[in-house]
């Protein structure tokens, strides 16, 4: 037996269940549940009790498809997984393939079968699901009962508390109020959650050639339309999508929990919770995104990888590359982020093994495609190109032409490429340090804290011990350059992405943060002192280990809950249910449009944010056809123009100012919408104005509401709202009147004289 086996046995004697098993667990399921309160409480303010009720139903929906994620998931993975695996990590990775059969389910039915999205067809689904995992589980769940005592570390799931308590806090506030800091929000009324509302109201899936996101792999996309779908419409399942996104964080932690406790119960806590409560991994548990699924399909991957080190066979490493296809499935980036760096290590640990392995490496790249196939499938059917609108250079355009070609490869592609067309004024950005250093003094040092920063310091000492010959297994090993690839394709094949984009790097960072935490806490003596004696009460590390832990976990809750704090502006929004949310909470544009008549048809310029925008809207992204800009080319007269929009059923023009000028000096924006603003504003006029509008307006058109920002005096401190939220001013900035019923047509509120000219945020024109 090795000396660290013997120093574990030694361990395991002195933290025996006899004498560590001291606390009631009534009485830290109450703690916990305390704990969660009180943060929901602090979070929604006197509508806890709404939040509260909104958490209790649509958590009860959740658990009902998680569940019946489990049943597929357990049926298709029960004849493949090693015997010799931890019965908690199958079961977690059950839940996460069921979760991936259901969106590939819900793409196949809702494409081929129109009409089929809809409650009658897919709660059957759900509920054989149930039958099925419960009928898995039977012999587990007839055995179950609380233990009579538990030990101290029991109380880390306080800890836990607080963390779903965050996630709840977020998670639970309209789509549109929280993420609004870094801008994320855009994202989520621009397609993350716009594209499943739009197959819904479409009543089947297909392409959405005004919204080039909808080419994108949407795995995680198809389970929010399942949410949708579940609720009876887009604003009824618009929690519930947000919470399965969150689930995925959930079960990401709970595999590194059932996985590693096994082997070392501390370790499990630590790079559990270390995960669990990083920044970056409750913040995006607030919104529809995707990374969190991301990161899910990677920790369990890498969990799966551990056991192929362990003991290769095919098998286990058929799951690596499940989970590695199923990460595909949600975000073309995993590709570098997580499929490069698992199937590199493998190659290199088969290499080592003078070549046993390489078939299992060859076996977990194909079903690494197999998984992900389902959307490149989709993607040949719909534009000739497997991954569009990546690659059209060399596989095809599709429907796009090349200004829309070329300003996707602009604004994607690893280069700082000026954005198509180059606008007037544009000036590049200076080229200043080497890519390495701009990563490390603007992005990582600034950046640390959504990481975590404890963690970060973990993986330091961690590879500082491993550089000093310390003894680890090939995986931890193996977790060290999974970091570096990853950081490796952030730094040499992107520019200027999102911060969130490289959130898959805290799952290596959480499990070896794990790995030091435990290392410390087995030390038997305090290593300071030369002649340390054994304490009596067990190792001398495990005190300075659990409180460097639950410093960890403290700060990285203190910084969530500050993020929370500035990015809501401490406003209490209650989870609203259906359309009456959108209409009565003012800074959301769809109060605005709400007002006007029942009949009426918008066309967004500018604006693509159509989330909360009535069903039968009309907007183009910054890389698609806009309808307007198609029309100002063909040189058409005002009432040609006009006459071309009413065919449309357009009614109204709603004109976003500052997102047409911020899109043109970042991706770019057809210069007929964009070119005569951004001359106007380098000239100081105190209006803004386009050549097609003019001549729209020479032939009848009128305007029937303009929204102002607010005066400087009641800006946040250093923000600039109309240059960070255009199309979204906040409550109480709307300085127009409500229009009268009727046609809608009022005339404008504008700023006083001493308020000085100041250009509206949006202005709402009506078609003659």
């Amino acid at each position: 037996m090795s000396k660290q086996s013997k120093v574990e046995n030694q361990n395991s004697k002195i933290s025996s269940p006899a004498q560590d098993s001291t606390l009631s667990p009534l009485a830290v399921i109450g703690l916990c549940v305390l704990a969660l309160g009180l943060v929901l409480v602090n979070a929604a303010g006197p509508v806890w009790w709404l939040a509260l009720l909104t958490a209790v139903t649509e958590g009860g929906i959740l658990l009902a498809v998680l569940a019946a994620a489990g049943g597929y998931g357990h049926w298709a993975l029960e004849r493949l997984r090693p015997r010799s695996a931890a019965g908690g990590l199958h079961a977690v990775t059950s839940v996460a393939v069921g979760l991936w059969l259901l969106s590939t389910a819900v793409l196949v039915v809702g494409t081929l079968a129109p009409g089929s999205l809809i409650v009658w067809v897919w709660w059957p689904v759900i509920g054989l699901g149930v039958v099925l995992a419960g009928w898995a589980t039977r012999d587990r769940l007839r055995g179950w009962a609380l233990p009579q005592r538990v030990g101290p570390g029991a109380l880390v799931w306080v800890l836990a508390a607080v963390a779903v308590g965050l996630w709840l806090s977020g998670a639970l506030r309209p789509p549109g109020t929280v993420g609004l800091i870094p801008g994320d929000a855009y994202d989520v009324l621009e397609y993350h959650l716009q594209v499943p509302r739009e197959f819904l109201v479409n009543g089947r899936i297909g392409e959405l050639q005004h919204n080039v996101y909808s080419y994108y792999p949407l795995g995680q996309h198809m389970l929010f339309l399942l949410a949708m779908v579940l609720r009876g419409g887009a604003y009824e399942g618009m929690y519930l999508a947000k919470l399965l996104h969150g689930a995925y964080g959930v079960l990401a932690a709970a595999g590194v929990f059932y996985a590693l406790r096994s082997d070392d119960s501390r370790r499990g806590r630590f790079a559990a919770l270390l995960l669990a409560t990083a920044p970056f991994a409750i913040y995006l548990s607030w919104l529809g995104m995707v990374e969190l699924s991301e990161v899910c399909y990677l920790t369990l991957g890498l969990l799966w990888l551990r056991e192929w080190l362990r003991d290769a066979s095919w098998r286990s490493a058929a799951i690596v590359g499940a989970m590695l296809g199923a990460a595909c499935s949600v975000k073309y980036l995993s590709v570098g982020f997580v499929v490069a760096p698992v199937l590199l290590v493998m190659l290199v640990a088969a290499v080592r093994r003078k070549g046993r392995g390489l078939a299992h490496v060859a076996v977990a790249g194909g079903l690494t495609l197999a998984l992900f196939s389902p959307w490149l499938i989709r993607n040949a059917a719909y534009t000739g190109n497997p991954v569009f609108p990546l690659a059209t250079h060399v596989l095809g355009a599709g429907h796009w032409d090349a200004e829309s070609q070329q300003r996707w490869v602009a604004g994607h592609g690893p280069a700082s490429l000026p954005p198509v067309p180059e606008p007037p004024g544009y000036e590049p950005p200076p080229r200043g340090a080497s890519r390495l250093v701009q990563f490390y003094t603007k992005f990582l040092f600034p950046g640390s804290e959504m990481y975590g920063q404890m963690a970060l310091f973990f993986f330091v000492i961690a590879l500082a011990m491993l550089l000093a010959g310390a003894r680890a297994e090939p995986w931890d090993r193996a977790l060290v350059g999974v970091l570096i690839v990853q950081l490796l394709v952030w730094v040499f094949a992107t520019h200027e992405m999102p911060q969130r984009f490289l959130v898959p790097a805290i799952v290596p960072l959480a499990l070896m943060g794990g790995w030091v935490l435990s290392r410390l806490s087995h030390l038997q003596a305090n290593p300071f002192r030369r002649h340390a004696t054994l304490p009596p009460h067990g190792p001398w590390g495990r005190a300075p280990a659990v409180v460097l832990f639950v410093a960890a976990v403290l700060v990285n809750c203190l910084v969530t809950y500050r993020l929370f704090m500035e990015d809501t502006r401490g406003t209490k929004i209650p989870p609203l249910p259906g359309r009456l949310m959108a209409e009565q909470v003012e800074f959301l544009p769809y109060h605005h449009a709400a007002q006007l008549p029942a009949n009426s048809r918008l066309l967004l310029v500018g604006d693509a944010q159509a989330f909360y925008f009535p069903e039968n809207t009309v907007y183009a992204t910054a890389f698609d056809a806009h309808p307007l800009a198609q029309l100002a080319r063909e040189g058409l007269s005002g009432e040609q123009t006009a006459q071309r929009l009413k065919a449309m059923g357009i009614t109204h023009l709603w004109v976003v100012w500052p997102e047409i000028g911020r899109l043109a000096m970042t991706y770019g924006f057809p210069a007929e919408l964009s070119r005569e603003l951004l001359v106007r504003r380098l000239e100081g006029a105190s209006a803004p104005d386009l050549p097609v509008l003019r001549r729209l307006r020479e032939a009848g058109m009128q305007v029937v509401r303009e929204i102002y920002p607010p005066p400087p005096a009641t800006q946040p401190a250093g923000q600039d709202v109309s240059a960070t939220q255009p199309a979204t001013p906040l409550a109480g900035q709307d300085a127009a009147t409500p229009p009268p019923a009727g046609d809608g047509a009022t005339p404008a509120a504008r700023p006083t004289e001493e308020q000085g000219p100041r250009w509206p945020l949006i202005t709402v024109y009506a078609l003659p």
